[in-house]
């Protein structure tokens, strides 16, 4: 089977950048940014029947975003950090249902010795995929598949800590993350769940069903409770991770590697690493990543 998709995009660069207030002395700033983006997408073999669809998604290139960053010169060489980013769709105007309204939103401070932030982030894994050897370096914060979305653990993370250190020349980075596991609750979740199907079971006996629908109805009961939240668990960060990165770049080529560990809902531990490489000169981009 050949799928085919034409798609029509129109994006729109809205206040990149712009500085909308400053102090005397220059340093200190708020800057607003953001692209709205939308297209027309047609699309052939699509579902059961094979047959085709035009609709209109909500985003072509890149998803829609808005956001605030601001930085407030303490002297010293020091100055507080504070960003807040929302993505939305703009075909319905509404958000992504299965995240927060700010997908990114943290406080921080940055001095000679590092930068230390806390809150809603990206997590090392994602850092230094997309700032080392990112499939597609152009759009790599865009929410469609690649595997620096697809294999760095929701690639946001909830009730972080984050410490960043690099040389002068910015040859070096390194980064380390902890989060708190707030709400990571294994044996709340399977108690939830168990109640959840007791009742769906009794229910559908006493509305006439049978023992063997009253137990799909107490399957589907458990697996729809536990299913969402272990994924919103997941994306929305309610889990303990650890982890760290490094990388190097210097004359078009950089080399990194990033390990996290993360404790899921249930109490499982799941390890990611990842190692890569890339190297520019002049319009050409080669990169590799394991």
């Amino acid at each position: 089977m050949q799928k085919k998709i034409v798609a029509v995009a129109a994006t729109v660069l809205c206040a990149s950048a712009m500085p909308v207030m400053a102090q005397a002395t220059g340093a200190s700033k708020v800057e607003l940014s953001g692209i709205v983006d939308a297209a027309v997408r047609h699309t052939t073999n699509e579902g059961a029947d094979q047959g085709s669809l035009t609709k209109m998604v909500g985003g072509g290139m890149s998803q829609s975003r808005w956001g605030i960053k601001v930085e407030e010169d303490l002297g010293g060489g020091s100055k507080a950090l504070v960003e807040l980013e929302h993505r939305f769709n703009t075909d319905t105007g509404e958000k992504d249902t299965t995240a927060p309204f700010f997908q990114l939103a943290y406080v921080g401070l940055q001095g000679p010795y590092g930068r230390l932030t806390m809150g809603r982030q990206w997590n090392v894994l994602f850092d230094v995929v997309t700032s080392t050897y990112a499939s597609f370096p152009y759009s790599p914060y865009m929410d469609a598949y690649k595997p620096e979305l697809g294999m760095a653990m929701g690639a946001r993370t909830s009730n972080m800590l984050k410490y960043l250190i690099a040389t002068p020349d910015r040859k070096w980075v390194g980064a380390v993350q902890y989060s708190f596991k707030e709400g990571n609750d294994g044996a709340a979740t399977a108690n939830q769940a168990s109640g959840a199907a007791q009742t769906a079971y009794m229910n559908t006996l006493m509305g006439g069903g049978t023992p063997a629908q009253a137990a799909a109805a107490a399957s589907a009961a458990a697996t729809a409770l536990i299913g969402p939240q272990t994924i919103g668990t997941l994306a929305g960060g309610a889990v303990r991770t650890v982890g760290g990165y490094l990388r190097y770049s210097a004359d078009g080529l950089s080399l990194g590697g990033g390990y996290l560990r993360t404790e899921l809902p249930t109490g499982t531990d799941v390890d990611a690493w990842t190692l890569g490489g890339s190297y520019r000169t002049g319009p050409w981009y080669f990169n590799a990543g394991y």
